[in-house]
């Protein structure tokens, strides 16, 4: 079975995502967290949503007449301009959010520090 290629809108998209991030960097590096904060956060609205079913790891765990069957669907940040996934890039997806989710978790480390800093 062959799997579609990523459409223009998909490219464009991640592009813009990509371009964001490194915005966003510069932000980190210049020491202004909350523009680098916003800056990741749209970059990750940005990336295609992901609507494929994600395989529970409790699902082998689940006593015999479990009525909860179902696997949940994982879907990420909501923007009217990202579509789904493209089938052949899910794991370089999944790869810059994992990237975009360490670099927002590192503004808010940062802002914490400040706030406390400033405060002392």
């Amino acid at each position: 079975m062959s799997t579609p290629s990523p459409t223009q809108s998909d490219e464009s998209t991640i592009h813009i995502a990509d371009e964001l991030k490194d915005q966003g960097n510069g932000y980190f590096r210049s020491r202004q967290w909350d523009e680098a904060l916003v800056a990741y956060q749209s970059a990750l609205g940005h990336l295609p949503r992901r609507t494929e079913n994600a395989p529970s790891d409790d699902s082998s765990k689940a006593a015999p007449g479990d009525s909860n069957d179902e696997t949940p669907q994982i879907i990420a940040e909501k923007s009217s301009t990202n579509g789904p996934v493209p089938q052949e890039e899910p794991d370089a997806i999944a790869k810059r959010r994992a990237i975009l989710n360490a670099n927002i978790g590192a503004c808010y480390v940062k802002l914490v520090r400040t706030s406390i800093s400033e405060t002392v």
